[in-house]
């Protein structure tokens, strides 16, 4: 296996990947014995470039277990000779009731995510992240009122593709602009 950082591939290969940092991603490229690519990992910096945070990974599917672990070992060297001092793999969502419950009232939350984890993957993500040895830092949600916790909660869950988004096709969209823009115009009065 090879690994390479690029910002962008030949071809324009990728490409989709957009977003408002798509200039300043980094690329860390697996390319097997055969010269294909294998898998990808996407960072987008922080702190002025001298951090990098996981904002998407991928890998074929024929790819043997393990390349992405690998990659991201890779990752980590290779943005290190480039003056990254810190890379962000991802943060768990309830982590520290995962790994460290402080009553009952965390176990209890412990373990309803451990069951909901075939549907969410926190665990999953959590016992990946953990064989990099990572520092956790605590995160908080912050929410006005109660009631707007569901809605918050449900928020985050969708910005980090825990959860699907309720989905309207473009098409949808390009229907109802095409209607509006075909109806004639009104006067008042």
């Amino acid at each position: 296996m090879k690994v390479f950082v690029t910002r962008k591939l030949p071809g324009g290969a990728l490409d989709r990947l957009g977003g408002p940092l798509q200039d300043e991603t980094v690329l860390v490229v697996t390319r097997g014995a055969d010269g294909r690519i294998a898998g990808f990992i996407q960072f987008v910096p922080h702190r002025r470039g001298t951090a990098m945070s996981l904002a998407a990974m991928r890998r074929m599917p024929d790819t043997p277990n393990g390349l992405m672990e690998f990659t991201i070992v890779r990752a980590i060297e290779l943005l290190g000779g480039d003056g990254v001092d810190e890379i962000s793999l991802n943060f768990v969502a309830f982590g520290r009731q995962l790994r460290e419950p402080a009553g009952p009232g965390d176990r209890l939350l412990g373990w309803t995510l451990r069951v909901a984890d075939r549907w969410f993957q926190i665990e999953r993500l959590r016992r990946f992240s953990d064989k990099f040895q990572p520092r956790w830092r605590p995160r908080y949600l912050i929410y006005e009122h109660p009631t707007a916790l569901p809605r918050s909660a449900l928020a985050v869950m969708w910005a980090e593709g825990q959860a699907p988004k309720p989905w309207r096709t473009q098409s949808t969209f390009s229907h109802a602009r095409a209607d509006q823009r075909d109806e004639p115009a009104r006067s008042a009065g």
